[in-house]
């Protein structure tokens, strides 16, 4: 996929739609084999000013090493020249909202930012694929990160971010979420007479290390 471009069609529509539905995800999964690459979308960003809508894009770079996307580096594009755009790191998509965008709405960042997949012609929330979301770590160390267009700091936060850790602490809770699931009134009991293989599947799991 090469990366997107600006559709003013998608600001249009976002910044007139205040109800946006929300579409099953499967489609966009699936042809991106369950690894959405944000860096090549843009993203838009919706949000209230005054009682009016506003949409802003950006596209989402790198994030610091974390299990989560908070401190990000962005490419904002000017509302008022799309071709004209700034690159930044941010300390956070509320900071981005609040302190950048100037919104004065309480959603959440990625509740409130979609992305456009031209192929089904579907918008997405954020929210609905922040699992699937692939993007470049990258360690900001001494560099500047905006909490406003005026107030920075400097990253010293030592990394100790750990992929392998968060792999099993990630396999741990699937672990639990098949123990309960079992054990569900009567679950056991079902699975193990209807979907025999299924079962063996599930004892397999739990038994991992």
């Amino acid at each position: 996929m090469n990366n997107q471009e600006i559709d003013e069609e998608c600001i249009s529509f976002l910044t007139n739609h205040q109800y946006i539905k929300n579409p099953s995800p499967t489609t966009l999964l699936s042809d991106f084999e369950y690894k959405i690459p944000i860096q090549k979308f843009i993203c838009y960003c919706v949000g209230i000013i005054d009682g009016q809508r506003h949409v802003h894009c950006i596209r989402i770079l790198k994030k610091s090493p974390s299990e989560k996307i908070s401190t990000m580096l962005i490419q904002w594009f000017s509302p008022n020249d799309l071709v004209d755009s700034i690159s930044f790191w941010v300390s956070s998509g509320v900071t981005l909202k609040r302190n950048f965008f100037l919104h004065d709405d309480q959603l959440n960042f990625f509740r409130s930012t979609f992305i456009y997949y031209p192929e089904i012609q579907q918008y997405f929330r954020l929210s609905s694929i922040q699992n699937f979301i692939t993007i470049e770590e990258y360690n900001p160390m001494k560099m500047k990160i905006l909490n406003t267009p005026i107030k920075w700091y400097i990253y010293k936060r030592k990394i100790d971010y750990k992929p392998e850790k968060y792999i099993a602490k990630r396999k741990k809770d699937f672990q639990k979420s098949l123990t309960k699931f079992k054990n569900k009134q009567n679950m056991n009991h079902f699975i193990q007479e209807t979907y025999p293989n299924l079962y063996t599947e599930i004892q397999n799991a739990l038994k991992e290390k």
